[in-house]
């Protein structure tokens, strides 16, 4: 990591569509760094756990019963399974034993290693399953991202007037070297969401929603996305100096609040969101597991509010996992 790097020597300055390579490459490692997150809180989470012990538990009574008759089967004169046999695979699955013998019985060694078996296979398919979940996941997300707001950079963040004819406040930033402009370290967007009011009532609509429920987004609101910084650039301060800028230029088109969305797994993210002045707004949940934490920073806060923000800092960074 090029330690010796500072903020003097680091420029922040418009997206052109020289940049476009680096800044899908920088966004994509991002967007994947989070499946594994993703996978790994899903794989460790109680539910799996618990899911793991059911499943394995029912599939070896099941191979219990199923070994039973196949034993009662070959010790039958009969070569099928008679009425006979079905009363005495009965009889012996419900004779009447004391409390001490039937867990005896459990433990038994062929009981106990058909357990352990089962409950082996039961969990790696568990999570190999959980893991082509959460590379899924990623891939959708990053298709859709690049058929969305990163499939036209320059259209979206950067043109004058927006596809309902409103101004665009929109910009797309990159960091890099002041000596070194063509490589890029670091990018942010600020999406003037009422802008492209059009574009998010079309995704409520495709996703469910009715009309009648879509909510126009504010003039005075503004969105922070496509924060992320190259790996070999992190530590120094850019993801700052990236805010920074966008909040300059929120305040200068005169936007009221800046808000942001991301999920509780990035931790180290959410740290620097919080310690730049951002307030929690909500928690949102998608599907049965993604968690999404909502920030706003107040552009207008007075005094007294920065200082009560001041004061929820520790609480929100505990809050996060945030050290």
């Amino acid at each position: 990591m090029p330690a010796d790097i500072d903020r003097s020597a680091i420029l922040i300055r418009p997206y052109n569509r020289d940049d476009y390579d680096q800044v899908s490459s920088i966004l994509i490692q991002g967007f994947k760094s989070v499946n594994g997150r993703f996978f790994s809180s899903k794989a460790s989470h109680y539910t799996t756990f618990l899911s793991i012990f059911i499943r394995s538990t029912v599939y070896t009574i099941l191979v219990e019963i199923a070994l039973t008759a196949y034993f009662n089967l070959q010790s039958s004169d009969s070569n099928y399974f008679s009425l006979e046999d079905l009363r005495s695979l009965y009889t012996v699955l419900t004779q009447d034993e004391s409390a001490q013998s039937l867990i005896l019985r459990f433990l038994q060694p062929s009981l106990l290693i058909v357990w352990v078996i089962v409950s082996l296979a039961t969990g790696v398919s568990t999570v190999l399953g959980i893991y082509r979940w959460a590379i899924s996941t990623g891939d959708d997300y990053i298709e859709s991202a690049f058929k969305d707001d990163l499939g036209d950079i320059e259209g979206y963040y950067q043109s004058t007037s927006s596809t309902n004819q409103k101004p665009n406040r929109s910009q797309f930033w990159v960091a890099c070297l002041k000596d070194y402009p063509e490589i890029v370290m670091g990018c942010i967007a600020l999406d003037d969401v009422s802008a492209h009011a059009e574009s998010f009532k079309k995704k409520h609509l495709q996703g469910g929603g009715k009309e009648s429920t879509f909510e126009a987004p504010k003039k005075t609101d503004a969105e922070l996305r496509r924060l992320s910084v190259h790996p070999n650039y992190r530590r120094l301060g850019i993801s700052r100096m990236l805010t920074e800028k966008l909040v300059a230029h929120a305040k200068e088109n005169k936007f009221d609040r800046v808000y942001f969305m991301t999920t509780i797994y990035q931790t180290a993210a959410l740290a620097g969101y919080i310690r730049f002045g951002f307030d929690k707004e909500k928690m949102l949940t998608y599907g049965d597991f993604v968690k999404i934490w909502c920030g706003t920073l107040n552009l207008n806060a007075t005094k007294e509010e920065k200082e009560e923000l001041r004061r929820k800092q520790e609480s929100l960074l505990a809050e996060v996992g945030a050290k």
